[in-house]
């Protein structure tokens, strides 16, 4: 028999169907770590548009707002999370970890013959 192993995705949904996955996690932790919507895209090589419709669609799907936005100038705008965004990232992570260990205990159970 060939290598047998588990695998996981992660994401977030409502009754209303998902929400939030592994893309939206990354663009909101980008946005987060960069401190503007242009800087995220750019880094995840992502048109400006593209990120832009998405978190807008993101935001219309929840409801809420997840990045305040300063107007630019002659230094640029700015972009943060807001605690609805936070707290999203906070359940993801939670839920990402969790399912991560339970698999890793499972495929080293597998690979020692256990399973």
């Amino acid at each position: 028999m060939q290598t047998v192993r588990v695998r996981f995705k992660v994401w977030l949904e409502s009754e209303n169907g998902a929400l939030l996955g592994e893309g939206g996690v990354e663009l909101l932790r980008t946005i987060q770590e960069a401190g503007s919507l242009k800087e995220a895209a750019k880094r995840l090589n992502y048109s400006y548009s593209f990120a832009w419709r998405y978190l807008k669609k993101l935001e219309s799907r929840l409801g809420v707002k997840l990045v305040r936005t300063l107007r630019g100038g002659r230094v640029g705008g700015a972009a943060e999370l807001t605690e609805e965004a936070l707290r999203l990232l906070e359940i993801y992570t939670l839920a990402e970890e969790t399912v991560r260990r339970v698999v890793e205990r499972i495929n080293l159970a597998v690979a020692e013959g256990d399973l």
